[in-house]
């Protein structure tokens, strides 16, 4: 299985193509829809779902271009949903009709499983996605810092406990694939990550 991210557009959100044979899925596609078809057609890949982490505008505005190509389904919190349907501010502008993710579900690519983890704080919705050691975190945790909370929907004391209750306990070794920036893992963010210092004892 391989993972791809692309920085898309002006604040550079990831957008992760993962990728096996030549099957693919889409974490987050950005806003930028000309580029992840470019790199698909490049690489001879056909999309089998996208996967969001939460609605705004620089992490969904390129779904609805990446549907014209290739019609799949695509996964999101139904309260995020709720707030791009609102129009509420920040939030992206999204046609396609969404199917909603919940707490433990599990999603399958190939024989991969991937596991939805529900992390409201920086959105009402927001969620993370892990499969196989790998935790797409969107906006929830980055390299060295955390999500926003001062947005429409944001809570940081709900920010700090889904980082804690859900993220956490699991293997230090897990690679973190977060919605801007680089990668990193949750043994370094424990270590590093002043946000987590408060949250990390219980784990450690």
């Amino acid at each position: 299985m391989n993972i791809q991210p692309l920085p898309l557009g002006m604040f550079q959100a990831n957008c992760f193509i993962v990728s096996e044979g030549s099957s693919a899925f889409l974490v987050d596609p950005g806003d930028t829809p000309q580029a992840v078809l470019d790199y698909l057609d490049h690489h001879g890949l056909t999309l089998s779902f996208i996967l969001l982490t939460h609605g705004h505008m620089d992490h969904v505005n390129g779904v609805d271009g990446i549907l014209e190509r290739f019609p799949v389904p695509v996964y999101l919190h139904e309260k995020d949903e709720e707030a791009i349907r609102d129009r509420v501010r920040i939030f992206g502008h999204l046609d396609a009709k969404t199917h909603p993710v919940k707490e433990g579900e599990i999603l399958k690519f190939m024989d991969h499983s991937i596991q939805v983890l529900e992390t409201p704080g920086h959105t009402q919705g927001g969620v993370c996605y892990l499969i196989e050691g790998n935790l797409f975190s969107g906006d929830t945790l980055f390299r060295h810092s955390v999500g926003r909370s001062d947005l429409a929907g944001g809570d940081e004391a709900t920010l700090l406990e889904s980082i804690e209750k859900k993220l956490l306990g699991l293997p230090e070794d897990t690679v973190v694939w977060p919605g801007h920036d680089a990668p990193t893992d949750l043994g370094h963010e424990k270590k590093y990550n002043q946000f987590l210092k408060p949250l990390g004892k219980a784990k450690r």
